[in-house]
């Protein structure tokens, strides 16, 4: 109860932290022509490939200006509608030193951010650029890792129109991490108007990097890395990072819906959502913690949502301040709201203590706006698409890494085929049990002695082998052209985590009572150990503890790497009385192209495509056919040699149901011969048309 009454305390003095509105919050948004000419240095962009966001210079997020933006200011999927965000801006919050003024110790926030006409902090010319780039322009400036000027020296430089390093040349040697790259740069030094005269500023200079990419993430992430560096004179601190969050998440139209959300938190991956369950088609949105110095995993949190009001008022910097830093340990994260407790949501959402903050000193820490399709449980869901976030900040936003494909070895086998895919010294791959991953969280926290980490190639010092099994691919074609590959196996080793199924590790398999005729081909991929990320506590000691492991999706290699196309022909005879007429009878009211291939494929079959083999003939022989009254209607003389010189299986003959004079035949009754080194087979087949 206790609880309880400090929470609806907390949210009486919530209410009035911002003036937004709310009544009216999408029906009044000023174009560019009103926009009072104390602002006009406030630029606006917008990012996304997979998900799409409008940013300011300032820091700011969505609508966090009177600026006219048009709707929705953060979309997914892209081209739906779907709104997600009002606004939202960084908090910083420290305990400032000085010992220049009788006070010596003050509490403040700074808010780089610009919501509303009077929530300008400063209009310093550093707040008006925004840079962007492209890994995709080959500008001289866009390679990572290359010294582009000559110098020696390997991404020395921001791109940020400025001499970062004092060298005399601007902007050199910066490559892009992205397609899309924007960099932004403000600071926090001066005394803003209005309601916020009362803010003693921090003396800070934000670099702010946001990163999107058309394939290479596919999931709905973008993530944002922020650099905030001590440019005063004062030492700060117990610094604390927050969000300040206006989600609104419904389908934009003729009725506004942001009064259909609620707000949580996935404390197993530092995110806080807010979820519109009525409208559909509405997806959910959160805000993720990728990474900081300390581990996000040691850092404290805090998390308060409301139902905003309409009051008008400013928040003060101590209340801001203390919301970040638990001052109230039991209303220090707000339960998750309901489902059925629906209204217009505003958040904040707070981690820290950081380190102090000398003059000069730099902090980082990224963020990720995540999006997905279902909050969690199901493929593409917001708590996946976090965890592949954290993910691929760890992997410094490249592809998860995988073992190659083994090689693959097959031959024919009776009425089937043999293969294996054991690596063996020689081979041209790497041995797919020895691909190794830096930056698994999970296989670098086994121990020293497991399998895995024993022996690290020359270079790695962290990580382990990242092998998790093989698939084995299987395909049945009736022309050899189609690739319709179906999971025939799946092998597993045997610390692999939570297998929905598989068998133990193996590496040969024979596949037998095979259709003699048809094409098949089969492939064996690798796929990696899954992505994790291990869920700690802190102890009553500070000792970060593991409490349990949240695995992500495994990366597979390409089918394409070893897949082996093979015809399983029948085999020449090699005594008498051994050949067969196949389909005998023929009828013409079956389908013979569902993959037995005597007609090839259904999708270009026409009538002069029926046909019966000869199956099961010498290396060479003379087959004649008869009719019942014993008149010759086609002579076929058959050649194995012939046939294998031109890409034909042996042993077998095709015959189109055609006269040699190029009739169709009837139904009937028909005989045939076989005459070959073995004597002269005689025998009788049906047509039914």
């Amino acid at each position: 109860m206790k609880a309880l009454l400090q929470r609806y305390l907390l949210l009486s003095l919530l209410a009035p932290l911002w003036s937004l509105a709310q009544e009216q919050k999408y029906a009044h948004v000023a174009k560019a022509a009103d926009v009072p000419v104390a602002i006009q240095s406030i630029r606006q962009v917008k990012q996304g490939h997979q998900i799409t966001l409008w940013m300011n210079n300032r820091g700011g997020f969505g609508l966090t200006t009177p600026l006219y933006l048009p709707s929705p200011f953060l979309e997914y999927p892209v081209g739906s509608g779907i709104e997600h965000l009002y606004g939202a801006a960084p908090l910083i919050g420290a305990i400032v030193v000085d010992s220049s003024r009788p006070d010596s110790i003050q509490i403040y926030r700074s808010v780089t951010q610009a919501w509303g006409p009077d929530g300008i902090s400063e209009t310093t010319p550093v707040d008006t650029n925004i840079w962007r780039a492209s890994k995709d322009i080959p500008n001289g400036m866009n390679r990572r890792g290359y010294d582009d000027d000559g110098d020696g020296k390997i991404d020395e430089d921001e791109l940020d129109g400025s001499d970062n390093d004092a060298d005399g040349k601007i902007d050199e040697d910066y490559g892009a991490v992205s397609d899309d790259d924007i960099y932004l740069a403000y600071t926090d030094t001066l005394v803003g108007p209005g309601p916020n005269a009362s803010h003693r500023p921090l003396g800070i200079k934000v670099w702010q990097r946001s990163y999107s990419w058309k394939s290479v993430s596919s999931e709905p992430i973008l993530p944002i890395e922020y650099h905030i560096t001590n440019i005063g004179t004062k030492t700060l601190e117990d610094v604390y990072i927050g969000f300040y969050c206006d989600f609104d998440v419904f389908p934009l139209g003729p009725t506004d819906a942001y009064e259909h959300n609620y707000a949580g938190m996935f404390p197993e991956v530092h995110t806080v959502f807010v979820h519109n369950p009525v409208d559909r088609l509405s997806t959910p949105i959160g805000l993720s913690l990728l990474d900081a110095s300390p581990s996000p995993d040691s850092l404290q949190y805090s998390f308060h949502w409301w139902h905003p009001g309409f009051e008008s008022g400013e928040g003060d910097d101590s209340l801001v301040y203390g919301l970040l830093a638990c001052a109230d340990p039991f209303s220090c994260v707000f339960p998750n709201g309901s489902p059925t407790d629906l209204g217009d949501v505003v958040l904040i959402y707070g981690f820290g203590p950081f380190r102090r903050l000398m003059p000069g000193d730099t902090l980082s820490f990224t963020v990720a706006f995540v999006s997905g399709d279902y909050l969690s449980g199901q493929p593409n869901s917001l708590v996946q698409n976090a965890l592949k976030a954290i993910q691929y900040k760890r992997h410094n936003y490249t592809a998860f890494p995988y073992p190659p494909s083994p090689p693959l070895r097959v031959k024919r086998e009776g009425n089937g085929f043999k293969f294996d895919w054991l690596w063996r010294p020689g081979d041209s791959t790497l041995n797919p049990l020895e691909a190794w991953d830096d930056d698994n969280e999970y296989i670098g926290n086994l121990p020293e002695t497991s399998w895995r980490r024993r022996n690290p190639p020359a270079g790695h010092s962290k990580g382990g082998r990242l092998f998790g099994g093989f698939n084995l691919w299987r395909s049945v074609s009736v022309t050899g052209q189609d690739t319709n590959w179906t999971l025939a196996g799946r092998y597993l080793t045997d610390d692999y985590p939570n297998p929905a199924f598989g068998w133990p590790l193996q590496f040969a398999f024979t596949d037998t009572n095979l259709r003699v005729g048809n094409h098949y081909g089969y492939a064996v991929t690798s796929f990696s150990f899954p992505e994790a990320k291990i869920i700690r506590s802190v102890d009553q000691n500070g000792n970060l503890t593991n409490v349990d492991t949240l695995f992500g999706d495994n990366v597979e290699s390409d089918i394409a790497d070893n897949a082996t196309f093979m015809r399983l022909s029948f085999t020449p005879s090699t005594k008498f009385g051994e050949v067969k007429v196949v389909p005998n009878p023929y009828r013409g009211d079956i389908y013979y192209t569902d993959g037995n291939g005597y007609e090839g494929d259904e999708r270009t079959w026409t009538p002069d495509r029926r046909v019966i083999w000869f199956t099961h003939l010498p290396s060479r022989a003379t087959i004649r056919i008869y009719t019942v009254a014993g008149e010759v209607i086609a002579t076929i003389e058959h050649d194995d040699g012939a046939r294998s010189a031109g890409g034909l299986p042996v042993g077998q003959e095709e015959w189109r149901l055609f006269s040699e004079s190029g009739r169709p035949i009837a139904s009937g009754i028909y005989l045939f011969s076989v005459e070959s080194e073995f004597g002269k087979q005689v025998g009788k087949f049906v047509i039914i048309l």
